[in-house]
């Protein structure tokens, strides 16, 4: 039977033969699409790391409950309630909830057991973070992927800055930059998922990997992960088209001029004529112009980091953006009020000054490490 901690839950499927099990985890909010609160966030830190070194677990499955989202982000409505409340308080939590969330999304990067991520339906922010860790991204045809985070006022982090910049020239910095909704196909051309199953495809998901042999030498067992669910496959004729990938040289064109001013108006006279085009223009528009200014600067600095590097560096900025207002404003617009109506802080691009910009990337620890120094 599984069993539940935290509106997560996980089990232990047999192997073939009597050989090593399949262990599920399951985040279980269905109601609030998955998005992670602190206590899925430990309790699935927690039970990873207990099946890591287990010789009866042979390979992992990360799923969300239901088939309308695998995780829609992070529980950012708990922060900023948090934030709204007592100050000194709410960053104690943010910083709480930040640092668990970042090393969690960086263990999975590094775990040493076949990681296997179904993407079903809504996979966003926090939850592109976790699906991002996994050795085999399982997507469906309902898979909508993205890192909206302009909306809110942050900016792209769980890594973002690391795998978004591992995709085909400019996609990835178009897709922070408008917050892009991408389907299936343009995961799948943007290296953001490995393969597509068909919606109901999760039984013969399972009953495949207990089937594997498995050897406990870790690649050979990815190998083997691989080979067993690829035939489940559906081929691409079957897929909707990729309106990233149909625009893919447009989109380099547009992400090669080198200020953000420069794309940014790029981005907007691009948007005529094309309907795609111009729903992320305006996506972008109404976007928080500090959220734009920060993810420009640190795609800029990340570019050439390691991924434990990126991660520090999101941790730092996430506690520099609850330190100031327009993450919380973003939010409250967006997921509280409702009202869709922020007050941006700086209202426009042309009023961020190279200082204000600069304080976000200072550590907010004063003579204390980042808590993510030893990731």
């Amino acid at each position: 039977m599984p069993e539940s901690e935290a509106h997560f839950y996980h089990q232990v499927l047999p192997g073939a033969q009597g050989g090593p099990g399949i262990a599920v985890a399951t985040l279980a909010a269905p109601r609030k699409l998955n998005a992670l609160d602190l206590g899925m966030i430990q309790a699935l830190t927690r039970q990873l790391a207990a099946w890591a070194h287990d010789p009866e677990i042979a390979c992992v499955v990360l799923e969300g409950e239901g088939e309308r989202a695998f995780c829609a982000g992070g529980d950012v409505r708990a922060v900023v309630e948090a934030l709204r409340g007592n100050r000194s308080t709410g960053l104690a939590f943010a910083e709480q909830y930040f640092s668990a969330e970042y090393r969690l999304d960086h263990s999975l990067h590094v775990y040493p057991k076949p990681l296997l991520v179904r993407g079903q339906g809504v996979v966003m922010g926090g939850g592109l973070g976790l699906f991002q860790g996994g050795d085999l991204r399982v997507l469906t045809p309902t898979s909508t992927l993205a890192m909206p985070e302009i909306t809110i006022g942050l900016f792209p982090d769980v890594g973002a800055s690391w795998f978004l910049q591992r995709t085909p020239p400019g996609t990835g910095a178009y897709a922070a930059l408008t917050g892009t909704r991408l389907n299936a196909s343009d995961a799948l051309f943007m290296g953001l998922g490995d393969v597509v199953l068909p919606e109901d495809h999760r039984e013969q998901l399972i009953q495949a990997l207990q089937q594997v042999a498995w050897t406990g030498r870790a690649q050979e067992d990815l190998g083997r992960m691989h080979n067993a669910v690829r035939p489940l496959a559906l081929p691409r004729p079957e897929l909707s088209d990729s309106p990233m990938q149909a625009r893919a040289e447009r989109i380099r064109q547009l992400m090669a001029w080198p200020t953000l001013a420069q794309r940014v108006a790029a981005v907007r006279d691009s948007a005529r004529h094309d309907p795609w085009l111009e729903e992320n223009a305006e996506r972008m528009a109404s976007g928080a112009p500090s959220s734009l200014a920060l993810l420009h600067e640190q795609f800029r600095r990340t570019r050439h980091l390691a991924l434990r590097e990126c991660f520090q560096l999101d941790l730092v900025l996430a506690i520099q953006c609850c330190r100031r207002d327009d993450f919380v404003e973003g939010v409250r617009a967006l997921l509280l009020d409702k009202d869709q109506n922020p007050g941006w802080q700086p209202p426009a691009l042309s009023d961020i000054t190279p200082s204000w910009l600069e304080d976000h990337f200072a550590s907010p620890w004063a003579d204390q490490p980042n808590p993510l120094l030893d990731l």
